[in-house]
């Protein structure tokens, strides 16, 4: 957790036996160890927490994406039946246009109607 090697954890026990005594060395270092237990408990409990929140918070956002893909897949079922339908008007159609009728007038009736279209058009 410090990274205290074994030759420094010796220099810290003798410059505790010094500054603190024989006597309440025993005490101190009985204190000192549950401080550390109890505060590696805390962080342990502090971990668990973050962690438990991020999984959840993961499992909630792979739900609501689920959830997405999954409405994105029926709205394009449901244009696909209706495409395949034929529910579209052909008024409508980006593709049709007034030369596709003349198709099946005669040359002179199609160049009436073209020159109709034309005069009507310039004015």
């Amino acid at each position: 957790m410090f990274n205290i090697g074994f030759s420094e954890l010796i220099v810290i026990s003798i410059i505790a036996l010094f500054v603190i005594g024989p006597k309440q060395l025993p005490a101190v270092a009985r204190a000192v160890g549950r401080m550390l237990n109890e505060f590696r408990r805390a962080t342990e409990d502090i971990a668990g927490t973050f962690t438990k929140t991020t999984n959840d918070t993961r499992d909630d956002i792979h739900k609501s994406t689920v959830q997405v893909i999954e409405a994105t897949d029926r709205l394009n079922e449901k244009d696909a039946r209706e495409e395949d339908a034929g529910d579209h008007d052909p008024f409508h159609d980006e593709h049709h246009d007034k030369e596709s009728d003349n198709v099946h007038l005669s040359p002179e009736t199609a160049e009436l109607e073209d020159k109709k279209e034309s005069s009507d058009d310039s004015t």
